[in-house]
């Protein structure tokens, strides 16, 4: 008995789990990571906004919403794939996470739970720690877009870094989503040759943005 591709024996059960989770928790990585690059854009071109919009329990609210819709997503993409193009769930690749890592007993499952777990407590951590040296980096550009020392050449200079970052974050976002949906067709291909292009290209494009972005800090 599958229900949106959860098996519901144990082990399956298990590795189910952990699979969507990691998946979610790449989704919500991703969409933090525009967050903050909005906060930024915010911060610099838009100084009155940014109080208004970034305030403590709003950010909080988003950072909440980041990882709703990431699970949202993921739900609607294979409820989509099983309804319109009748795939199996059970061979989403994301699913059989616990088969991949050979898992056959229930210890085994205990084991990769605990990492998920430690997984999920080093991504809170790091989102927390990047919060915290994101504000105080917010605040020293916030200071240098107000200084009178400040040409307008180099604010200028600050404006474009941080509108580059917030469309490259922008893209990397569209290309998560279309990742997605790639990869839960390639779960049922069986072309070896089609399953790494589905895969390897929006990669490739995703690390292209990210190299052409690194250039124009």
């Amino acid at each position: 008995m599958t229900w949106f591709g959860w098996n519901s024996n144990g082990i399956k059960l298990a590795s189910s789990l952990i699979g969507s989770g990691l998946l979610c928790c790449w989704g919500a990585t991703v969409y933090i990571q525009f967050i903050i690059s909005v906060e930024r854009f915010t911060a610099i071109c838009y100084p009155v906004w940014f109080s208004r919009i970034f305030s403590a329990r709003h950010t909080s609210a988003f950072i909440l919403i980041a990882w709703i819709a990431s699970a949202l997503q993921i739900a609607a993409i294979g409820i989509f794939m099983q309804v319109y193009f009748h795939f199996d769930p059970s061979k989403f690749a994301y699913i059989n996470t616990g088969d991949l890592k050979e898992v056959r007993s229930l210890g085994g499952a205990i084991f990769i739970g605990l990492l998920f777990i430690g997984m999920i407590i080093i991504d809170a951590t790091s989102v927390i720690s990047l919060r915290k040296r994101n504000n105080i980096q917010i605040r020293r550009l916030s200071k240098h877009r107000f200084n009178r020392r400040s040409t307008k050449s180099q604010r200028n200079i600050r404006r474009r870094r941080e509108t580059i970052l917030f469309f490259q974050s922008l893209i990397t976002c569209l290309i998560l989503m279309i990742q997605q949906i790639l990869f839960h067709l390639s779960s049922n291909f069986t072309n070896p040759w089609l399953n790494a292009l589905t895969n390897v290209c929006p990669t490739l494009v995703l690390h292209s943005t990210n190299g052409y972005a690194a250039t124009k800090l």
